[in-house]
This record gives C-alpha cells, structure tokens and sequence, in this order.
C-alpha cells in the first residue's frame, strides 16, 4: 500500500496542490499583507507563530531568482523547504473575502502626500 492509500483508509484525503509558482508567491504576499482585522487595527490574514522556527528563520532568508524576480532561487536549497510548504498551503486555500477589508478605497480615501511617499519616488 502507498502512504496515500493507508491515509485515505483512515479518512484522511489528499489532492494535488497547484505548483504555479508564480502564483503561490503572490498567494503568499496576499495572506501575510496586514489588513484591518475585526477590532480594526491592521494584521496578516496567515499569522506565524514563533514555534515555526524554520520557517521564521528560511522565510526571510529567501533570494530572488536570477531569471525570474517574481519567483524565489531554489539556492541555498536547504532554505527552500518550509517557505515552499508555505507556498503549497497558501495557492491551495482562498483567502476568504470580507467586504469591510477588501473593498476598493476611493482615490478621496487617500493623503496623497502621505500615504505613498513612503513607497514612490515622485522625484522631487
């Protein structure tokens, strides 16, 4: 018997995962992304709790690729392992969606001045 089959004969079922790479990055920016939560103040949607040791030390430690900026290097590959089980987990579960959060703000909602010079270069 495969590993699968003595899991399903205990009512445990797998599926494939999408290994869209590309996608499962983006999928991850999009749960750790801080959001108004339900008291208002602003966190990720995933929450990585400090016994993650692993992840918490790779996660970070992760490079661009040379060919490709939106995927990650597979060097060091010791790295790759939990941030990919991250990745895996994320491209498979949708975010669920919550209209107070997710909903579009007006270009009124925005201090022009403030809210992104933090992050664009107006050139001034």
């Amino acid at each position: 018997q495969s590993a699968i089959d003595i899991f399903a004969a205990h009512g445990i079922s797998f599926y494939k995962s999408n290994n869209n790479r590309i996608k499962g990055w983006y999928s991850v920016k999009e749960w750790l992304k801080p959001v108004p939560d339900t008291d208002g103040v602003c966190r990720p949607r995933l929450r990585i709790f400090k016994n993650c040791i692993h992840l918490i030390r790779t996660l970070p430690a992760l490079r661009f690729d040379d060919k490709n900026a939106n995927d990650v290097a597979n060097h060091p590959h010791e790295l790759t392992h939990a941030p990919d089980a991250l990745r895996g987990f994320t491209a498979s579960v949708h975010i669920p969606y919550t209209p107070e959060i997710d909903a579009v703000p007006s270009h009124q909602d925005f201090d022009t001045e403030n809210d992104y010079s933090d992050f664009i270069n107006y050139g001034t």
